[in-house]
């Protein structure tokens, strides 16, 4: 009994020990990514000088404005952070919460599965979240919730096999592939794919494809979710700065399928006293603006929604003060 208990522990260290050294060596085909865009975001956000528009949310964030169109139109410096909704919004906000100044404008753009409750909530991540703590933004951990820290244990030790292989794999593969060591093509979803303001480029997403009408999202709204952004809108008002709300543009077939779910949370959204721009229903778009999927836009696609947008944050930028 002693011996299996000794080579028991034995094994357990040595597990320990390969997801340790998997943590700490470098990551492996991941470096061009979208999610080490996330660095770049914040640099160009800290560059900027107050007042700032700071744009946040899912894909459908930097798929779905023209950020060089609301700098025109408010005279703003503008910055999309927008990501991976994968991430969370929570994420989202914590990653710029320290970084808003007085009289910015935070516009929060939300992807209404980040909303939703079940099994394992969108709005506190997934999976995606181990690579961003590990590897890119070290300092999340300070903002991390239980949740989340669930999501990550639950996944780090599949990332930090993925990436051991990836170290061993790729030199070995080289020998017998000569294009095995080539960067790999992230396309639009790469961190080469943004342009100075953190919006996908418009030439990756000029020709948009087919994409089937789905239900994204059902079943009750996720309480934690809407108290978190009651109290980071406190927060801001605090400080002088502004949070604003509004919904995604999204393919109007889908948004269809949701419609109860989207009236629930623009109801409830309002209850907790938060400033929305629009309906959910103004922002249904048409087939013919898509690019890949219900929630990211072709390039025209982006330019329509962008300029019907702009116009009604013009006049809530001049209902508090804001506008030029």
């Amino acid at each position: 009994m002693k011996r299996f208990v000794i080579r028991a522990a034995g094994f357990g260290f040595f597990l320990l020990a390969i997801l340790v050294a998997g943590i700490w060596l470098p990551p492996s085909g991941m470096n061009d990514s979208l999610l080490f865009a996330l660095p770049d975001k914040m640099v160009r956000l800290e560059k900027l000088k107050s007042p700032r528009i700071v744009l946040i949310g899912g894909s459908s964030c930097s798929f779905g404005f023209e950020s060089r169109i609301i700098e025109e139109r408010t005279g703003r410096p503008v910055v999309n952070m927008g990501a991976h909704a994968g991430l969370g919004l929570k994420y989202f906000i914590d990653q710029v919460r320290d970084k808003i100044a007085r009289d910015d404008i935070v516009v929060l753009s939300i992807e209404y599965e980040q909303l939703a409750d079940g099994e394992s909530p969108a709005f506190y991540g997934g999976s995606l979240l181990v690579p961003v703590v590990v590897d890119i933004d070290q300092y999340a951990v300070n903002d991390l919730d239980v949740n989340q820290w669930k999501t990550i244990l639950k996944n780090i030790g599949y990332y930090s096999a993925n990436k051991m292989v990836g170290h061993v794999e790729t030199p070995i593969a080289a020998i017998f592939r000569k294009q095995a060591l080539k960067k790999r093509k992230w396309g639009h979803y790469g961190r080469m794919s943004f342009n100075e303001y953190g919006d996908v480029r418009k030439e990756l997403i000029s020709v948009g494809f087919s994409v089937e009408p789905s239900k994204s999202c059902d079943g009750p709204l996720l309480k934690p979710a809407f108290e978190y952004l009651i109290r980071f809108d406190r927060y801001l008002k605090d400080m002088g700065a502004h949070l604003l709300v509004t919904y995604p543009a999204m393919q109007r077939s889908s948004l269809v399928k949701i419609a109860g779910f989207a009236s629930e949370v623009d109801s409830a959204l309002i209850a907790g006293g938060l400033t929305i721009i629009g309906k959910p229903t103004m922002f249904g778009v048409e087939d013919k603006d898509l690019f890949n999927t219900m929630y990211h836009l072709n390039a025209s696609g982006r330019e329509r929604h962008t300029l019907r947008f702009a116009t009604l944050l013009q006049k809530h930028l001049k209902a508090i003060g804001a506008g030029l």
